[in-house]
Formats: structure tokens, sequence, C-alpha cells
């Protein structure tokens, strides 16, 4: 069977983990309170959130532009201006009716922008002297073990 590349759909800001996996993992759950499962069938909760695409650059391209400068990410590869892909969600934490409405069509809740990303740097080396052990067996005249001590210890 040939490998199939799987898109899922996740909200675009920065620390937000809400991806469509994470919907269908809750609709599996069971309710207690209506005897089946989350949102199927007699059960009536609300999902945890929901996931709203990017205006498209068509129907409302100013408006898609506001949303990427509200999210403001930066591609990690080329460091440059994020743009949403036909999968890029964002999710209902970030607007402040639930949902993108008239009143509040862009997203402004917790968008990412106090959130810092810290990276695993390379450790750094601190250099100090370390005390040095005196030998019997070391020459300092030429940093060289000594033929004396090294025939001494061959016969011990």
């Amino acid at each position: 069977m040939p490998y199939r590349h799987i898109t899922v759909a996740l909200c675009a800001v920065v620390g937000c983990h809400n991806s469509y996996y994470n919907l269908e993992r809750w609709k599996q759950k069971y309710c207690d309170t209506h005897g089946s499962k989350m949102g199927i069938g007699n059960c009536t909760c609300l999902p945890p959130f929901q996931l709203f695409p990017f205006p498209t650059e068509r129907k409302d391209p100013e408006g898609r532009k506001i949303w990427i400068k509200y999210v403001s990410k930066k591609d990690t590869g080329t460091g440059k201006i994020w743009f949403p892909k036909e999968h890029s969600r964002i999710c209902s934490d970030h607007f402040v009716d639930g949902k993108p409405t008239i009143e509040h069509p862009y997203p402004s809740l917790n968008v990412g922008h106090d959130i810092t990303i810290q990276k695993k740097g390379r450790r750094t080396v601190l250099k100090h002297d370390l005390p040095v052990k005196k030998s019997k067996n070391f020459n300092r005249n030429c940093c060289q073990w000594s033929l004396r001590t090294r025939r001494e210890s061959d016969h011990l």
C-alpha cells in the first residue's frame, strides 16, 4: 500500500495545541450525563473548542492579512513571515465570542505574543585553572615520562 501523507488541521497560534486530532479523541470519550459518546447521538455536550479556517485570499483578502498579522508567526526554516496553508486553522480559544463575529472578527485572545520559545543551545564551557597534582614519575624539564622511572615501574 503506498504511503499517504495526511495533514491534520492544527491551531496556527504559537503555543496552542488544539487540533482536529484532539477533537476526534474528545468524541471517542463516553459522556456519563447522556449515556453515549461525546457529541454524538443523544449527547448534546459542546466540544471544548472549534477550528476555523483562515479567510480566503479571494473572498476576504484584507481579513486574511489581519488574521496573519494577529498570529504573527515566522517560518522556522527561512525566518520570513509565515503564511497559512490550506489546512491551517485558528481555534475558538482565541476569539472573544468563541468564534469570528461581526463585533470581533479577528483572533485576539492568547495569540502567542507573550510566549517565548526557548531553544536548547550549546552549553557554555567555563574555563578555569584546575589544580595539578604533582607526580613523582613526571619529568618537568621535557614534559615526558622519564626513562628511569619507566624502567623502575616495569620491574615492579
